[in-house]
């Protein structure tokens, strides 16, 4: 299969993923009951509404959400919209949803790529230095560490910094969306988040790193460049080139784990206005629009992440031939 026959594949599938995940978000929200018809009879019903007035109350709202045409017609009418990034308004709080993402997306990345950089270097590092000092003391320790990491929970931890760390550092951990993103009291506000958020990371990456660094610290050319006489710091350049490919496709396999779901846990328990919260808000409000086009952002980010790590593959290892992995 030649190059260009590969990227086209790739780029197909990739399409396919984010209409099959979208077609299917579109199915959960629309055939599944509404709450909030019974929220709107309710409220009808506490004015002393009769039966009547009810279901008008209720056929107006989902003329206003446009929930009363066939759910084809409506499913033709998002996909398209989906996929041309028309997206709509959204139904509870009345601005573009293109809008509202592009307002939203700086207060998640303003700890999203902290925590990233941070546990890609810690983790990745202390992997490998525990790597090199197999079955010591501090392996026995980052063992213990990355172990730890995984087995607390996000939202334990979180709770645990709210409640003690941050009073005892006399921080706030309130958002302000007046002040901007990185405005004001909020980019003080973002260390413990992005603590709490990188914890779970860096805990796969140091579990990680020391273990295709021990794997590759037992190969045949290791011994041989040990024979040969070269020093540390060139076995372990060459260890991290043959465990990079591994540790790669590691790394965007945790990445994405963790941020679909740490991302939710850390913007709910601090009270972040990020995409999470938008999205959770839409769910919760069954604002589809919003709810459709937040996922359509997390499945694209996920697809263009793929991608990149089949990119970088012959980039790190040259005898990976075009990205699919064979040599």
């Amino acid at each position: 299969m030649t190059n260009w026959l590969r990227v086209a594949s790739r780029l197909g599938f990739a399409f396919f993923t984010v209409y099959l995940v979208v077609s299917l978000t579109f199915a959960v929200v629309t055939l599944t009951g509404d709450p909030n018809t019974a929220a709107v009879r309710w409220g009808v019903a506490a004015g002393g509404g009769d039966a009547a007035a009810q279901q008008a109350a209720v056929d107006a709202y989902r003329q206003a959400r446009n929930l009363d045409g066939p759910v084809f017609d409506r499913y033709v009418r998002w996909m398209t919209n989906v996929l041309t990034l028309d997206w709509g308004q959204s139904y509870n709080l009345g601005a573009p949803v293109t809008t509202l993402i592009v307002e939203r997306a700086p207060y998640t990345l303003a700890y999203l790529v902290p925590g990233v950089l941070v546990s890609v270097a810690v983790g990745v590092s202390g992997g490998v230095f525990a790597a090199f000092r197999h079955n010591s003391l501090v392996d026995r320790i980052v063992t213990s560490v990355a172990y730890l990491g995984f087995g607390v929970p996000s939202f334990w931890l979180a709770l645990v910094f709210i409640v003690v760390v941050g009073p005892a550092l006399g921080w706030e951990t309130g958002f302000s969306t007046a002040e901007g993103a990185l405005g004001g009291e909020n980019l003080r506000g973002y260390l413990l988040p992005t603590a709490v958020f990188a914890t779970g990371l860096t805990a796969g990456q140091l579990q990680h790193a020391r273990s295709q660094t021990v794997i590759h610290l037992n190969a045949t050319f290791v011994r041989l460049l040990r024979a040969m006489g070269v020093g540390p710091r060139g076995t372990v350049k060459h260890v991290l080139r043959n465990a990079a490919v591994p540790l790669l496709t590691l790394f965007f396999s945790d990445l994405l784990g963790i941020v679909v779901v740490s991302v939710y846990v850390v913007e709910y328990v601090f009270g972040i206005p990020g995409l999470a919260m938008l999205s959770y808000d839409a769910i919760f409000n069954r604002d589809l629009p919003v709810l459709l086009g937040t996922t359509f952002l997390v499945v694209f980010v996920g697809v263009v992440s793929n991608l990149v790590q089949d990119m970088v593959y012959p980039l790190v290892d040259p005898r990976i031939d075009g990205g699919d992995g064979s040599r």
